[in-house]
């Protein structure tokens, strides 16, 4: 499918006062739901000069009307409707999509830095989904497509009637459901408790030939363990006056290239509405799956570093997820179910 995109204007200058300003950021969010006529879009945007000493924040204040704003805001409407038009296009029916842009000028307007999350929810006939995806770097033109997987309309989910048949097929998690696994990952060894038991594994290979980077940092590299030292990204918070924080991660994830099994039963989107990740470190993903032609729902649980231990490669094109963390990575293939269950790493059920 081919990729459309939105052209965006160059900044215009702006009379305001700015003295004192190194940076200027601006956060747009906007939010589109269906109408009966068009679809309804809000939008709201708060600019932010930063002043910055040595690579460092240390003071910011509000600004009304700075250079970039307007188009940053008129960007947002366009990639609103850009995707709200897509969806109608596929036939796709669509609840609501959630756009985040944030763009950063210097004081005479120059382009410094863009990036931007799109998140829609989707109706099918097994519950709604979540699809999003999200993009970044200095760049004059965004995807409107990037949610070119909004899915055909799934107007029936059948029983599978017997596992069995199934739990001896390989499985395919689609890049959608693969970012759980991934995340999960990562929130595992980085957490409190987590973190402690990555430093006493550290340098030990744990997984398949999996390699997993956050923000930069190597925290898988072939399936081996580095020390725990990532701390994670940051981001100026204007209203506590100091950096907090960033509470959505950048991650990638890669690894050897195999052919996608014939009988695989592939794992597409995860149904939202069910928690992922509990308490225990496990997940439990609700998915629309297909096989053989047909969709249908299943579930599938356990820790993902148990999980992960049966990753066999990866295949299909590499996409950029976004639903609670930006993930780029492709299809994930993973041993037949029956042999997780059989060594306690995970199931799958229809439920």
């Amino acid at each position: 499918m081919a990729e459309s995109t939105l052209d965006l204007p160059v900044p215009r200058t702006s009379k305001e006062d700015i003295s004192g300003v190194d940076l200027v950021r601006t956060n747009v969010s906007g939010l589109l739901t269906p109408a009966p006529r068009l679809p309804r879009v809000a939008v709201s945007a708060e600019s932010i000069g930063l002043t910055v000493v040595d690579g460092t924040v240390i003071g910011s204040r509000r600004l009304t009307d700075p250079p970039g704003r307007r188009e940053a805001v008129e960007a947002t409407v366009g990639l609103l409707r850009g995707v709200g038009a897509h969806a109608e296009a596929t036939g796709a029916r669509l609840q609501s999509v959630i756009a985040d842009l944030v763009r950063d000028h210097g004081p005479d307007g120059t382009p410094r830095r863009s990036g931007t999350r799109l998140l829609a929810r989707v109706e099918t006939a097994g519950g709604p989904v979540l699809l999003g995806t999200a993009t970044g770097g200095d760049t004059a033109r965004l995807p409107l497509a990037g949610l070119a997987d909004l899915p055909d309309r799934i107007d029936r989910i059948d029983r599978v009637g017997s596992l069995d048949r199934l739990r001896d097929r390989p499985l395919v998690l689609w890049p959608s459901v693969a970012v759980v696994l991934v995340a999960g990952l990562v929130f595992s060894l980085t957490s409190t408790r987590g973190k402690h038991n990555a430093a006493r594994l550290a340098g030990r290979r744990v997984l398949p030939p999996l390699t997993v980077v956050a923000e930069g940092t190597t925290l898988v590299d072939a399936g081996v363990l580095t020390a725990p030292t990532w701390v994670g990204p940051v981001q100026w918070d204007h209203d506590a006056g100091r950096e907090v924080p960033d509470p959505v991660l950048t991650l990638s994830a890669r690894g050897a290239d195999t052919e996608r099994p014939d009988d695989a039963v592939d794992l597409v989107w995860c149904v939202e509405g069910l928690s992922r990740y509990h308490a225990d470190g496990t997940v439990r993903l609700r998915c629309l799956a297909k096989a053989d032609g047909r969709w249908s729902a299943l579930t599938l649980a356990g820790k993902p570093i148990h999980l992960l231990r049966h990753l066999t490669g990866f295949t299909g094109p590499q996409e950029t997820v976004y639903t609670d963390s930006v993930v780029t990575t492709k299809a994930l293939v993973l041993n037949r179910a029956r042999t997780m269950e059989e060594q306690g790493h995970g199931r799958i059920t229809e439920d």
